[in-house]
């Protein structure tokens, strides 16, 4: 088949409006929703970008390429569409997020959120939310914008691909799906290799998701086979239908994604538009509400993060049924007002306007905003002002990269971040003079370095901890994390005079059967093991939360921050380390001896310095408690 035939085989796509791609916009939005509300049965629900990803795909590509065709399309016209589509919706909510935050939030939380603002209107929040998501970062649910990282892939996407599609058009006709098809899997393969080896990058970044959009592109040029046969078509489009529902039930954050898992609603979205324009999916996705829900999905996802974020900085983490419904009806009555009372009046009137004029003040009032949200981000410490003993806590949020910080993990050296290479030699040093134990495991484990030597002064602690990299032998995830835990537990550690190792992590409970096969592993050369069990979690930073409910007078309400999974989780993993013949160390029970959870030291120090890492002084605090059982 010639491409001008594919090409117009994929333009009778888009020919007359398809209701079932608005319906197919509902399946995308609505588990996004109720991911985000809290309804854990849906633990794959954001997969619903990566459906829009690949719808936006199909219908820009079929767009530009039959404005190609007619001889009619200009990248300034298309830029005016996209002007008119994103900005006054996305501009409004940015406004009335940053008026809640001055309103609601400690100066730390509004000078990051008017960070993110300033990227989010200059879509590049991917590119910050990439740079700013460590291992310390303020927990995602305190940031109210993160949610506009999407919106940064799509637009990147569109400064290129407009020009890459009118150039191949007048050039490189004959070669034009061939390019777009070498495009996605390129893309495809570097986010393949990047979710295990830069994993942020991988989530975050246009070359590891352009393949997403890249697939709408290839269902737009025409590339799906062409099939006649009405019931082969059907099956088809139920296949794809039942591949988004699988995906949105099974996968989730930790099993490679976005590739290669994302591949399987993506292939699933682009079977529903090549194959569903009839049949029974056609007839399921065009019902009223499905319609309806689809056309307004912009705008509840613009809202919908917001405000469960702002709901759960008042309320805690920990939603009830009620509380997920009540947000996932405000989410979507707030998308319907924004999409009647902003997206379709703007639309009207801006369509005829001059496309210069548009692109031009649509530029002039991002940067005017992004003037305003610095003045913010300047003055935050003016405009929140709260009493001594409120802030003396929420400045607890800085603590990490403070010279105590240094101090306490061996930040820098003996623990290393995200991005950082480990350097075993440095670090896997033995003390002739005194016993040598090795402390392994993530930054749940080198929070408590500086613990340790103070509390055991005749014991060389060998310290290897490496930010979120679990102490197992048979550890999973990116490369800078297997290769060091595979070099130290296989090579190092069985040719060294260490006798004793202590491991600790962020455990889960998936990694129950891990930690006992590595028991069994080391305890057959020799090797004692002790277990440090997971630490207390709270749904939010810890500071703020405490300075919040400090200003409130209310810090007995901390309790319903605290996240009681990781509780149960204590007791599994105790039971499983114990009849594996190892020792089990209960930080929990050390912080919360008679299930009421300490808030400060006995110098008055907070707790924790984020959702679960502890202090200082609350480790030496923890370490030099009676909790061995």
């Amino acid at each position: 088949m010639s491409n001008d035939r594919q090409v117009k085989k994929g333009l009778i796509l888009l020919l007359k409006h398809r209701s079932d791609i608005d319906g197919l916009r509902s399946l995308a939005v609505l588990p996004i929703v109720f991911f985000h509300a809290g309804i854990e049965s849906l633990q794959g629900g954001f997969i619903g970008v990566d459906i829009f990803f690949v719808i936006s795909g199909f219908l820009i590509t079929s767009i530009i390429l039959g404005e190609l065709k007619s001889d009619s399309f200009s990248i300034l016209k298309f830029y005016h569409r996209r002007v008119i589509r994103i900005l006054p919706a996305l501009l409004c909510m940015l406004i009335l997020v940053t008026i809640i935050g001055c309103l609601i939030m400690f100066s730390q939380e509004l000078q990051g959120l008017m960070t993110s603002a300033m990227a989010s209107a200059g879509f590049i929040s991917n590119i910050y939310f990439w740079k700013t998501a460590s291992y310390f970062a303020l927990s995602s649910e305190s940031k109210p914008l993160l949610h506009t990282w999407s919106l940064g892939i799509e637009e990147q996407f569109y400064i290129f691909f407009p020009l890459l599609l009118a150039a191949c058009f007048r050039w490189a006709r004959r070669k034009l799906s061939f390019i777009v098809v070498v495009i996605t899997a390129c893309s495809f393969f570097v986010s393949w290799w990047a979710t295990s080896a830069a994993p942020g990058a991988a989530f975050y970044l246009l070359p590891s998701r352009a393949w997403e959009l890249g697939i709408g592109a290839c269902v737009a040029l025409g590339l799906l086979p062409a099939i006649q046969s009405s019931t082969i078509r059907a099956i088809l489009s139920l296949l794809g239908g039942a591949m988004i529902l699988v995906g949105i039930i099974l996968i989730s954050a930790d099993v490679g994604f976005p590739a290669p898992a994302a591949l399987l609603p993506c292939l699933g979205t682009a079977l529903l538009i090549g194959f569903g324009e009839d049949g029974p999916t056609a007839k399921a996705l065009s019902c009223g509400p499905a319609v309806w829900l689809g056309k307004i999905s912009y705008s509840v996802y613009l809202w919908h993060w917001p405000i469960i974020t702002f709901f759960r900085l008042s309320n805690g983490s920990q939603l009830s049924g009620l509380q997920s419904g009540f947000l996932i009806a405000a989410s979507i009555a707030a998308g319907a007002i924004s999409y009647y009372v902003i997206e379709q009046p703007f639309q009207r009137h801006f369509r005829a306007k001059r496309s210069a004029s548009v692109v031009r003040n649509g530029l002039i009032i991002i940067v005017f905003y992004c003037i305003v949200s610095a003045a913010v981000y300047v003055n935050a410490r003016r405009i929140v002002v709260l009493p001594k003993s409120v802030t003396q806590v929420a400045d607890f949020i800085d603590y990490p990269g403070t010279a105590e910080h240094i101090r306490q993990t061996d930040y820098g050296r003996c623990f290393t971040g995200e991005g950082a290479q480990f350097n075993i030699d440095r670090c896997f040093t033995i003390d002739k003079q005194r016993r040598n134990v090795l402390l392994l495991g993530d930054s749940h484990a080198a929070q408590y370095r500086d613990a340790l030597a103070s509390q055991y002064k005749d014991i060389h602690f060998v310290q290897i901890t490496v930010s979120g990299c679990r102490p197992l032998v048979r550890s999973s995830g990116e490369l800078r994390c297997t290769q060091v835990m595979r070099e130290i537990l296989s090579r190092r550690l069985p040719n060294s005079p260490i006798r004793d190792v202590i491991l600790a992590g962020r455990w889960t409970s998936e990694e129950t059967s891990k930690v006992v096969e590595t028991i069994h592993e080391l305890h057959n050369r020799g090797i004692n093991v002790t277990v440090v069990g997971p630490t207390v979690e709270y749904g939010g930073d810890f500071p703020l939360l405490l300075a919040r409910q400090t200003l409130n007078d209310s810090r007995s309400d901390m309790a319903r921050f605290v996240k009681h999974d990781r509780f149960d989780l204590d007791d599994v993993l105790k039971k499983a380390v114990q009849s594996a013949g190892a020792t089990y160390w209960s930080e929990i029970k050390a912080e919360c001896p008679k299930g009421s959870c300490r808030l400060f030291t006995r110098d008055g120090t907070p707790y924790h310095i984020d959702y679960g890492h502890l202090t200082r002084p609350a480790a030496k605090e923890v370490i030099s408690s009676p909790s061995y059982s």
